[in-house]
């Protein structure tokens, strides 16, 4: 069992307009609604794997309840913590021509003391009932949710013997390190400001993961867009290339490479196997329109195309 949390859903409307730009009234080709969230999207590669996964979220108003219905629609086993305030809908606008992906994101809702603290204590009682191997807390947190709650999830997860992946940025990515979380999911952006340098290329992504992961004790598994991905544990580092794909859309595909390396790693596979399906994942959700809604069959394809190497 895998269980995702997402303090910031969205109900996601993709539009794929060719050619697209601004000033203009466009008509889309083909356009997509569906329940969306880093953790979201986490649960959703778990469930195409045929993995266990529930998705915790914090939901409010209408577009709350849209977004559990589409959940539920997608066979996704979902706990809700309901707030006060409205969900959020994010807009992206893809270009597959020009190879261009718009984004307009609502922040989301503000979140009471409260409601924060019936998000731990759901968070606990999640842990309790369904013994989950891994937790993924994922995406931006919502106003009134601050890094102390990261360190707190992180805290819980230990006592209750459950591994903790964060896929976040800012402070609250920093607090997970700090708190010696079992992984971390950074971009190269974020690998970077967590590093206080810039990581423009495979081989500084390299360096940067081995001594984060020397240096912290954490997991570092560092997503580089075209380039693969980059793996350290302190003992070892790996490189993953993705296969060549006919892309479409870059959304979701890092949540994806989360999703399948959780995946992998539950079932205690080897670690060749665990950034193969990975990565396999991120390209194959590259290829298709909609965050995490590529198929099992094009996963494991471009896994099986994957080229993994130790590095060190």
């Amino acid at each position: 069992m895998i269980l995702t949390v997402t303090a910031n859903p969205a109900l996601d409307r993709s539009y794929r307009v060719e050619p697209f730009g601004i000033n203009r009234v466009h008509r889309p080709l083909e356009w997509q609604v569906l329940a969306g969230g880093k953790g979201i999207n986490v649960s959703r590669i778990v469930n195409t794997l045929g993995g266990s996964t529930c998705a915790l979220c914090l939901l409010g108003g209408p577009t709350g309840r849209a977004i559990e219905a589409a959940l539920r629609f997608e066979r996704i086993e979902v706990r809700v913590v309901r707030l006060a305030e409205e969900s959020r809908t994010c807009i992206t606008v893809i270009d597959p021509a020009a190879h261009t992906q718009t984004e307009v994101n609502e922040p989301g809702p503000q979140v009471s003391p409260a409601e924060l603290r019936r998000l731990l204590q759901a968070v606990r009682q999640s842990m309790r009932v369904l013994r989950p191997t891994w937790l993924a807390l994922c995406g931006r947190l919502p106003a009134g949710i601050d890094q102390s709650a990261v360190a707190q999830m992180v805290d819980d997860c230990r006592t209750a013997g459950v591994r903790c992946a964060v896929d976040t940025s800012g402070p609250a990515l920093a607090e997970a390190v700090a708190r010696r979380v079992d992984l971390i999911k950074p971009n190269e952006a974020e690998l970077g400001a967590l590093m206080g340098r810039p990581v423009a290329t495979v081989e500084a992504a390299v360096d940067a993961a081995a001594e984060l992961a020397r240096r912290s004790g954490v997991r570092v598994a560092a997503t580089l867009g075209a380039g693969g991905a980059v793996y350290a544990d302190g003992r070892s580092v790996w490189h993953a290339a993705p296969p060549p794909v006919s892309f479409v859309s870059a959304l979701g595909s890092g949540d994806s490479f989360l999703g399948a390396f959780c995946e992998a790693d539950a079932r205690e596979a080897p670690v060749e196997e665990r950034l193969a399906r990975a990565v396999g994942a991120g390209s194959a959700n590259a290829e298709v329109m909609g965050a995490a809604m590529c198929r099992r069959e094009a996963i494991e394809r471009c896994a099986g195309l994957a080229v993994v190497r130790r590095l060190r």
